[in-house]
């Protein structure tokens, strides 16, 4: 997105000039470039156990939801 941003001429749509465009985007901006840094793996494997329990919180309210709905449609069950 910065550099569709930065791209003064959007008119046409080729990998040659989406190729020009990150290229001058490179230049215009080199002095605010920064090395990547990967996570540690404990942050990573931390990451991943979150998304999993937020995947898990959301089933869930969604089967809770789902139940709620059944029992006000057929009280009697």
């Amino acid at each position: 997105m910065k550099i569709k941003k930065a791209a003064s001429d959007l008119r046409g749509k080729s990998d040659r000039k989406d190729a020009c465009r990150i290229a001058e985007y490179a230049i215009r901006y080199e002095d605010r470039k920064y090395r990547f840094v990967p996570q540690d793996e404990v942050t990573q494997k931390l990451n991943d156990l979150l998304k999993v329990r937020d995947t898990l919180i959301s089933q869930r309210v969604g089967i809770e939801n789902q139940l709620t709905e059944s029992k006000a449609m057929y009280p009697e069950r």
